[in-house]
């Protein structure tokens, strides 16, 4: 009898091993892990607006922003559920982005330009859904801690720039770039020799700058970033 039930439970066991290495198996088919490399466009809003304040008389001088080009790319890890055309993406990257303001008073001469480019590393992931074939949708979140935050230039034609220096390290210590949250939406195609294409708008909603208190007397108010990517990236590892 103990010699019989000893053969049950041997049987059994290694049934279970059995079931369990099938099991992992299948998920490891459904694991896709890579790199990814990017060029985008981003931009920040209302930074003139924090530049001058309200108050101040626009009719005298022009200042306006506009976006600068920069890169991201990363790491990534994708699982697709089993029996399904949905997925879940982690992804840790690094971006370097930012925006730039441009300032120019014809009735003086003078003008400037002031750029601010910040590097983060991003934590987040997208949730991707396959309508047909490597076609895909999706929609996430990322939070990106700025490793940079007194990454600031500044040019200008005063005196050939005889002052740009004091002037670069006033806006240093003015204005601190802030971590940045993000949701994104992106368009992909996925190629069956490991290639993937991701096309990716983030938007920024909370305020991604910080100012301290100046002779300037810069403005406090909601700075949003916005990016725009076109990515390509390799998967190691096919579902």
């Amino acid at each position: 009898y103990s010699s019989a039930a000893s053969d049950v439970y041997k049987r059994q066991g290694l049934m279970l091993l059995l079931i369990s290495g099938l099991s992992k198996g299948q998920y490891l088919d459904n694991l896709t892990y890579g790199l990814k490399l990017g060029a985008l466009h981003s931009r920040v809003t209302n930074l003139p607006e924090m530049l001058i304040g309200r108050e101040n008389n626009r009719q005298l001088f022009d200042i306006t922003s506009k976006g600068v080009f920069g890169v991201e790319g990363g790491l990534f890890l994708n699982y697709k559920f089993p029996e399904s055309r949905v997925a879940i993406q982690p992804e840790l990257l690094f971006r370097y982005s930012g925006s730039e303001v441009n300032y120019n008073n014809e009735t003086t001469g003078s003008s400037y330009k002031l750029g601010l480019r910040y590097s983060y590393l991003m934590l987040g992931g997208i949730y991707k859904v396959y309508p047909f074939l490597g076609l895909n949708i999706g929609i996430g979140a990322f939070y990106s801690k700025n490793l940079t935050p007194h990454a600031i230039s500044y040019n200008s034609n005063e005196r050939n720039g005889l002052y740009d220096t004091n002037f670069r390290q006033f806006y240093r210590e003015g204005i601190v770039g802030k971590d940045d949250f993000n949701l994104s939406f992106s368009l992909g195609y996925e190629l069956e020799d490991n290639f993937h294409f991701d096309l990716r708008y983030y938007l920024g909603v909370g305020d991604m700058i910080g100012n301290r208190v100046t002779s300037f007397q810069f403005l406090e108010n909601t700075n949003r970033s916005s990016h725009l990517s076109l990515s390509v990236g390799y998967s190691f590892h096919n579902w």
